[in-house]
């Protein structure tokens, strides 16, 4: 059950900027929309309790970790619930991560068809961009891991720059009245995010892995704060200059803010910069879900080598992404609370609080 002696090797720092990666690539592609809510104009009072609620997540699934540092998430559920129940749980999570990998593909494939080139077929995208996380995720969780330390600075410092640039723009006065329809919607709004913030589920496989585990936590904090000030952000940035109505019914709202962008005549049509941030974070997005994915199907199988299944877990993402959705109007509607909310918060945050009391409970009884 334990990690092989030959395992890769991060450290906390670049765990927090794979963490921080995962959340900040959702929040530039479909903000607000993963936030409306019946008052959109306060999404972005939704996005920092999401921040609050991320913070508890994050807790629990690194205290869980803490407590079998030499353990994935899959082998945590198997060690505490056994073989059948434990296998159950685990081939949840499989599924989890593999059905998060092809939404992202699909997410990605529909951006550059948009965005870039309207007229290819979706297929093109999805084939070209599976063919390139498979390599990616042959290479391992080490230069994953480092791609992400490269892409993930120059993609936000481009977007502080663009969020700067914009500043001037802004109309703070079509974000008040602040909760005039009640705190219900705006706590509903805030279910979404919550759930992409519990993505640091992710903690739990790759705690083995990590060197200084005892960071983790510090850093894991970090990036739930660094990523909720850009979803706040981005959140009130893109209200404040289209208004809740027009914001809502966007495609891509922060393309469309940046398309904003024209200072004289030599600084503008810079959409490309946001293209290229889209590329680069939902790339390591797509890696890291994936690796974790067949990582944890080799545990569950008790296999000795992951290498041989990469490609048919990429094949299989590829066959659903496209399958799977019709549109980006439907991939957007299936991330909304009703859909999406409590799927998600069953697996980052139901299940690991209930194995965490569960391993409490066997070190009392042991104790006893």
């Amino acid at each position: 059950m334990k990690t092989s002696h030959n395992q890769p090797k991060i450290n906390a720092k670049q765990l927090c900027f794979i963490l921080l990666t995962n959340r900040v690539s959702v929040m530039v592609v479909f903000l607000p929309t993963i936030l409306s809510t019946a008052n959109s104009k306060d999404t972005w009072i939704s996005s920092l309790i999401s921040g609050f609620g991320g913070m508890v997540i994050t807790y629990v699934v690194v205290t869980l970790s803490k407590r079998y540092p030499r353990y994935t998430l899959i082998q945590i559920c198997i060690a505490l619930f056994g073989k059948w129940i434990g296998g159950i749980l685990s081939l949840l999570y499989l599924w989890f991560f593999l059905h998060l990998s092809f939404i992202i593909i699909r997410e990605f494939a529909e951006i550059l068809n948009i965005a870039l080139m309207p007229e290819t077929p979706i297929q093109v995208f999805i084939i070209y961009v599976i063919l390139a996380v498979i390599f990616a995720v042959y290479r391992g969780l080490e230069a994953i891991a480092r791609t992400s330390v490269i892409i993930l600075p120059i993609s936000l410092a481009s977007l502080l720059i663009i969020l700067i640039l914009l500043a001037k723009e802004f109309h703070l006065e079509l974000l008040r009245p602040i909760a005039e329809n009640g705190w219900i919607p705006i706590m509903i709004g805030s279910i979404v995010p919550i759930s992409l913030f519990g993505e640091v589920i992710l903690i739990a496989m790759l705690f083995p892995y990590v060197e200084d585990q005892h960071k983790v936590l510090r850093y894991s904090m970090l990036a739930v704060l660094i990523g909720t000030f850009f979803l706040f952000a981005l959140n009130a940035a893109v209200m404040s200059l289209f208004g809740p109505i027009e914001a809502t019914n966007l495609t891509l709202p922060v393309y469309s803010l940046v398309r904003m962008i024209s200072i004289g005549e030599f600084l503008e049509r810079i959409e490309a910069i946001m293209v290229a941030i889209w590329i680069g974070l939902l790339f390591i997005k797509m890696c890291i879900f994936l690796y974790a994915g067949v990582l944890g199907t080799g545990q569950w199988l008790r296999l000795k080598s992951t290498k041989f299944i990469i490609i048919p877990f990429g094949g299989v993402a590829l066959i659903l992404s496209y399958i799977s959705f019709k549109n980006i109007a439907d991939l957007k509607y299936f991330t909304t609370p009703k859909h999406w909310g409590a799927y998600s918060l069953t697996l980052e945050f139901l299940i690991p609080c209930i194995l965490l009391a569960v391993s409490f409970y066997r070190k009392r009884k042991r104790a006893i």
